[in-house]
């Protein structure tokens, strides 16, 4: 039986969004933690998990893996979801880009002091 992806962000969307949607798709279950506090976060950052120190993260195939489109492309390709031909295969990165800047355009991180807080756009209800 294969492992759950787990999948490590603050409780929102943001960029996990388009990794969750693709899980969805693809038909995987997955697990979540939150990061709720700052010593969580910290705690990743001093484990050395967060390459450039930046979540979502997503453990998988016994990998660590950050940054949304890297996590996106392997997923894709471990799915099979990349379609059948080049032809397919770009259509569904142009859809991926689109969605990830549209992901991008709703979350705002904001770092202040000692408290770490994620700040969503909430009326945004995903593509169209």
């Amino acid at each position: 039986m294969e492992v759950k992806p787990k999948l490590y962000y603050f409780q929102g969307r943001g960029r996990m969004e388009s990794i969750r949607w693709l899980l969805a798709t693809a038909g995987v279950e997955f697990e979540e933690e939150f990061l709720e506090t700052r010593e969580q976060y910290e705690k990743l950052q001093k484990d050395g998990c967060l390459l450039f120190g930046q979540v979502p993260l997503v453990e998988i195939d016994g990998m660590l893996l950050t940054q949304t489109r890297a996590i996106l492309s392997y997923l894709a390709a471990k799915y099979n979801l990349y379609g059948k031909d080049l032809k397919e295969r770009v259509r569904h990165l142009r859809q991926e880009s689109a969605t990830f800047l549209q992901l991008r355009s709703s979350c705002n991180l904001e770092v202040r002091g000692s408290h770490l807080r994620m700040a969503t756009m909430l009326t945004w209800s995903g593509p169209s």
